[in-house]
């Protein structure tokens, strides 16, 4: 029998990592939604018809979603709703809304209307974390209210409204929720993709406690495809990887680093916009000549100013550099004086941060 597949976002790090597997069988018809004006090299080459129409605009949806009636008949009709914003800020943002949660709805619709199965890509970040390092599984409430951060906030609403719509409305589709995607075919170079290449080309230090759940982008495309023939109605699955630990600092808590590491992202990729304050440990803080070589060893990495390196360390720790000011930081990034974080000049070959001086280190 043959298959058609409607795929959203097909351009992306997950879609086009889809099609790339269903154009292996020649039964598979594949239909590849693609925002106006989006690059499309990810399917340059790839067996797949190409629709240009925006999920915000339930019009631009008409042409992929056409098909006979006399071809229903005898086709299994399968829509992978990949398409959504990323958005590492807390801040709303009304493009992210409309995509994540309106736009899903429009798909929905247009599922309903040819009588297709749905399978909602969300997120495990929509799932509310237990207390107690409990074992997170897919039966949530999906409250926003309880979730952390816009962009999660939309995956679990939205995934509530697909499991009532099942409920409610007869809509055939299970969800899945995948971890932190890494992999091949990354052409829109995702932030966790650029952070992981600055790593790998030792340009950026980790020093965290704890660590992040990595999955492997094809291994996901396959679980999304097998969800396809395979998921139940009204079904979640979790689509994750392994568990990967980073190194420990012993001068910031666990939610203190995740904030360092997310604000050394944005300076690589220039949004001090995003940058958010962190204080260390009271019994064992970080003191400003450390500081400034935590700036200078980082800028070094990246290749950003010694002005941008000024403001990162600045944002990230006010309260440490309270009374330093962005110029005095800007000179004094890099000077002689004995530190909780030396020096670490990159050329030596080694790009691991050392916190190994005593902390009696005077300001």
């Amino acid at each position: 029998m043959k298959n058609i597949y409607i795929i959203t976002g097909a351009n992306g790090f997950l879609g086009n990592n889809i099609v790339r597997l269903l154009e292996k069988n020649n039964e598979n018809e594949i239909r590849a939604l693609v925002l106006p004006n989006d690059k499309i090299d990810a399917l340059k080459g790839l067996k797949c018809e190409k629709f240009l129409g925006d999920v915000t605009k339930i019009e631009t949806l008409k042409d992929i979603f056409n098909i006979d009636e006399s071809v229903k008949e005898k086709t299994n009709i399968y829509v992978i709703h990949c398409a959504s914003i990323v958005y590492l800020d807390s801040k709303y943002n009304e493009r992210v809304y409309q995509v994540n949660v309106e736009g899903t709805k429009n798909i929905i619709k247009k599922t309903k209307e040819i009588n297709a199965k749905l399978i909602y890509v969300s997120s495990v970040h929509a799932i509310e974390e237990k207390l107690n390092h409990e074992v997170m599984d897919e039966n949530a409430s999906f409250d926003p209210d309880k979730i952390v951060g816009l962009y999660a906030k939309t995956k679990a609403e939205t995934t509530r409204y697909v499991f009532n719509e099942v409920k409610n409305n007869n809509l055939n589709a299970c969800v899945v929720f995948p971890s932190g995607l890494l992999g091949v075919n990354d052409f829109t170079n995702t932030n966790m993709t650029v952070l992981i290449k600055k790593i790998l080309n030792e340009k950026v230090p980790l020093l965290t406690e704890g660590g992040y759940d990595f999955v492997d982008v094809r291994d996901v495309a396959r679980g999304v495809i097998n969800a396809c023939t395979k998921g139940k109605k009204g079904e979640g699955y979790i689509l994750s990887g392994e568990y990967v630990t980073i190194k420990t600092a012993p001068y910031l808590s666990k939610e203190a680093i995740a904030i360092l590491i997310s604000n050394i992202e944005y300076m690589a990729c220039d949004r001090s916009d995003l940058y958010k304050p962190i204080r260390s440990n009271i019994d064992n803080p970080l003191r400003s000549p450390g500081l400034r070589h935590l700036a200078w060893n980082v800028g070094e990495r990246l290749g950003v100013s010694l002005a941008k390196r000024a403001v990162f360390i600045k944002s990230s720790f006010p309260h440490e550099l309270e009374n330093a000011t962005l110029e005095y930081l800007k000179l004094n990034l890099r000077d002689q004086v004995p530190s909780q974080i030396p020096i670490d000049v990159p050329d030596k070959g080694d790009y691991r941060f050392h916190l190994e001086t005593d902390n009696s280190n005077s300001d």
